[in-house]
């Protein structure tokens, strides 16, 4: 999915909660959208859902590598909420 929307917004609509990102890091946009690690693309927010067949969860160590594979001149950027799990380059 296709859209564009700041880490801090991503940060407030998920109700999640920021970790190990400054400020600077917060007024990045994201482009992009996926609950599919074959599909992140740089600049784009994997999103890990929790549901009662299937746990993105087991997913995000996979989706951490390919997002620190990609250069970038920032670390990729993680926030967590009890539901979902999302990452921004």
């Amino acid at each position: 999915m296709t859209f564009h929307a700041t880490f801090a917004q991503f940060t407030e609509i998920l109700n999640a909660t920021s970790i190990n990102i400054d400020e600077s890091q917060h007024k990045t946009i994201a482009t992009g959208l996926t609950t599919d690690t074959r599909e992140l693309q740089p600049g784009s927010v994997f999103l890990a859902l929790r549901g009662d067949n299937f746990d993105g969860h087991a997913f995000i160590e996979q989706a951490i590598e390919k997002v620190r594979s990609q250069p970038s001149p920032t670390p990729p950027s993680i926030s967590t909420s009890p539901n979902f799990w999302f990452l921004t380059r």
